[in-house]
Order: C-alpha cells, then structure tokens, then sequence
C-alpha cells in the first residue's frame, strides 16, 4: 500500500510540474534547450504555457518543422501525438500552404486522411471570387482548378540531362531576367528555382474614370523544378500594379475591377506566353511526356 501511495504521489507531481504556468525565464530555459529562434520564445512570452506544451514545441522543432508551425501549435494549444508531428513535416515538406497545415491543427480528427484536408481546402479556394473565370478562359489563359488562379505550367523530359544541368540553365535565366531569385529547398531527387518577375504593360483606361493609368505592371512568380532527365515550370499569382491620380491601384489578375479584363487579358497573354518560350528556350527541352506525375 506504501509503494502504491509513493508511486502516485511520483505521478502526481510529475503531471502537476508539466501543468504548471512558466514565468518567462523559465520558458527562455526550456526553449533554449530546444535551440528555438527569437520568434518561437516571443510567441511563447505572449501566453500563459505549461512544461508540456513548451517540451512539446522543442519535439516538433527537432522534427524539422519550420517557425511559424511551431507558432502555429503553440497558439492552437494542440496536443499532438508523434505520428500527426510526423504528417505535419510530410505537410511542410510538400510545400502545403500555410492555412491547410493550420486546418489539419484545428481539426486533429482528420490526420488519418490528409488528402481530404487538402481536397477540402482545394475546393474552398474553388469557390468563385469574381466574374472573369469565363473572360479569362475566353482568350485561353489557363487556370489552376485547385486553387482558382491563372497558372501557366507544364512538365518536360530530356534524356540525358542531369538535375544539375537544369539547374544551371534555370538559374542562368533566372539571372539574365529578374534580380530578385533564388534557389529553392533541394532534396536529393529535385532543386528548384524561385523568380519573381515584373514586365511593363501599356498604360489602361480606368473603367470608373475613364482616365489612363501612367503605368501598368504584371508581376507574377515563377518556379522551375529540375531532376535528372526532366524539368517543369509554374508561373501563378499574377498580380496587376498601376497609378492613377496619384494612387497606386493593385489587383490580382483573376479579380480586375479596376480596368477592362478584355483589353488586359490578352496582352497578359501575349507576354506571360513570350517568358514562358524563353524558359523553353534556355531549358532547350522537348515536350516528350507532358503527364509526368510528380
């Protein structure tokens, strides 16, 4: 009976140190412990947290997960076990969003199933945000079904070229056309290139003035993923800049209210085409499997 009394008072006091509140030094320690960044013992300073959640947070950073997940849990108060930390870095590491992995937080139940979360969050951002979807399809521009945006992609293989090899000749276009790029996150199968791109349009009329813009700018992003023997490039969120009166009007493409979508989308058009060639160009690729399921 003794053991049995020592054993739960052992067990108590275990459960009440990890219930217990943290004063900021005591959360600066555990975090330091965990190598946690400026951010994450910020976060943390912000609340009341108990042992538990804080050793929970240097858990999910020792499994790679990045800051704002870390963040993320902590604010949700989630409790999570060691296989959902797991699918929240398989998350993290196929580049899902922000918001599918703050979904999958929220709702623990749905773990078992990550593709539902992502199909569920999909078909949210499916849900129509203006009256362009028809206009846009009209001049051929084409539009990502997953997320609602204007995305010109395609994937492309050559036989006998290396991953590296890509790489550089992305790289060299990416450098030969914007200043602001970089090399994405390489693991051992493909490297990305990350661009973001400007090019000048000619000045609108605005719908509501009728006054011309004094200048136009698209800017967009672009991603071009290479392995070994294939390549592909992405170019979304397309983003419309222009000044008027003194104002500097921005929109995104899919949702121009501003100025006349059947005067902009063509020459959208035109232009994302020519860049699109020039990448085809640089990669000097030819179309041989455009399914390839990556």
């Amino acid at each position: 009976m003794k053991k049995l009394i020592v054993l739960f008072t052992v067990l108590f006091t275990s459960i009440a140190a990890h219930c217990q509140i943290l004063d900021t030094d005591e959360k600066i320690e555990i975090l330091g412990l965990g190598s946690q960044s400026t951010a994450v013992i910020n976060a943390a300073a912000e609340a009341d947290y108990t042992l538990e959640e804080l050793e929970q947070a240097n858990e999910i950073k020792k499994a790679g997960l990045k800051d704002e997940v870390i963040v993320l849990v902590l604010k949700e108060r989630a409790r999570l076990s060691a296989e959902e930390i797991k699918k929240l870095k398989d998350y993290q590491d196929k580049n899902y969003s922000l918001s599918i992995i703050t979904k999958s937080v929220q709702e623990k139940s749905k773990f078992s199933t990550p593709e539902k979360i992502v199909s569920q969050t999909s078909a949210s951002n499916q849900q129509p945000q203006n009256n362009n979807s028809e206009k846009i399809k009209k001049f051929g521009i084409p539009i990502d079904p997953n997320t609602g945006k204007i995305t010109f992609e395609n994937y492309f293989e050559i036989k006998g070229i290396t991953k590296d090899a890509f790489v550089k000749r992305a790289s060299d276009w990416a450098k030969s056309t914007t200043k602001q790029w970089s090399a994405g996150k390489e693991t051992e199968s493909e490297s990305p290139v990350n661009a973001k791109l400007w090019i000048d349009l000619p000045p609108q009329i605005i719908t509501a003035t009728g006054k011309n813009t004094k200048s136009t700018t698209l800017s967009f992003s672009a991603v071009i993923k290479c392995r070994d023997n294939q390549y592909s490039y992405r170019l979304t969120d397309f983003i419309l800049e222009y000044k008027a009166d003194g104002l500097l009007f921005s929109e995104k493409a899919e949702e121009l209210k501003t100025i006349d979508p059947e005067k902009i989308y063509p020459l959208l058009s035109q232009k994302v085409n020519e860049a699109v060639q020039k990448i085809k160009d640089k990669m000097t690729a030819v179309n041989t499997s455009p399914n390839i399921n990556w």
